[in-house]
């Protein structure tokens, strides 16, 4: 009995020795932790907002100008977020306007939701300077926060034959600024993205102004949706003027399509060589 168990210790002793390592241990990689199964998902900010605001106030030094009157706070009718004289109109697809009637003058403004400070946008009030009575158009779009008016800012609108597929009152509207365009951060590539186009061709160019004339480029551009809620990204650069569109399959990617045991004991299992994750 006691030789058969010292037999069993040797045996078992050579399969270990065909498993030790045939590389130095300080040469392996590390390896990598497993990452969980990715699910793409169309972002937040690129859907019509799910709950959008009640009101959109434009609050600054310019509602005095604007018909707005003390309420309260002894700022004189300015930075009055309950004002309803300076209330913007929603359009639609999250976006919101309004224009009013300017003296000539330098002003600060932001936007305030809901009547009231809790929520406004953007984070620092925003100056304008009139140069002689106007009309200015101000917008604010609660998808992506983004606040414009078209003395600053380009009014740029994704104008094409999808754009009644979004609530416009008809395709080919460039006063219909449910497809505005935005630059959020400032690096003058304006973007307007939705995941809400149903599958089909379309065409588009990028209009100015909520009009006609000198809308770009010459001919149109034409992209493809797939799939239900596939991502579609229209891109004009306010510098070189180049347009772009681009979509993206929202279809769930479920995992790998390979996983490979790697180690130093892939030559004992048929491998050239160890540490090989391309070896099947």
């Amino acid at each position: 009995m006691y030789r058969r168990w010292i037999s069993l210790l040797v045996v078992m002793g050579m399969l270990a020795g065909l498993f030790s390592p045939l590389i130095p241990t300080s040469q392996a990689p590390q390896p990598v932790a497993s990452a969980a199964p990715v699910t793409t998902v169309a972002p937040a900010a690129i859907q019509a907002p799910l709950s959008d605001p009640a009101s959109v106030t434009l609050v600054g030094d310019l509602q005095s100008e604007l018909g707005c009157t003390d309420m309260g706070t002894g700022a004189g009718g300015d930075w009055e977020p309950a004002c309803s004289e300076t209330h913007l109109t929603e359009v639609g697809y999250g976006v919101w306007r309004e224009a009013f009637y300017l003296p000539e003058g330098d002003y600060e403004y932001k936007m305030a939701l809901n009547n009231s400070w809790d929520v406004s946008y953007p984070g620092a009030d925003r100056p304008i300077s009139v140069t002689e009575d106007m009309t200015v158009t101000f917008y604010y779009d609660h998808k992506t926060h983004a606040v414009l008016d078209n003395v600053n800012d380009y009014i740029a609108v994704a104008t094409g034959d999808f754009q009644d597929e979004l609530g416009c009152p008809e395709h080919w509207s460039p006063d219909c600024v449910r497809t505005l365009l935005t630059d959020v951060d400032g690096d003058g590539i304006y973007t307007f993205v939705s995941a809400n186009i149903p599958p089909g061709s379309y065409n588009f160019k990028i209009a100015f102004n909520e009009d006609w004339g000198g809308d770009i480029p010459d001919s149109d551009v034409g992209f493809t949706v797939a799939d239900e809620g596939d991502i579609v990204t229209i891109s004009w650069d306010s510098a070189t003027d180049d347009v772009s569109v681009d979509v993206q399959s929202a279809l769930p990617v479920l995992g790998p399509t390979s996983v490979t045991l790697v180690g130093n004991l892939q030559e004992n299992l048929g491998c050239p060589g160890n540490w090989q994750p391309e070896c099947a």
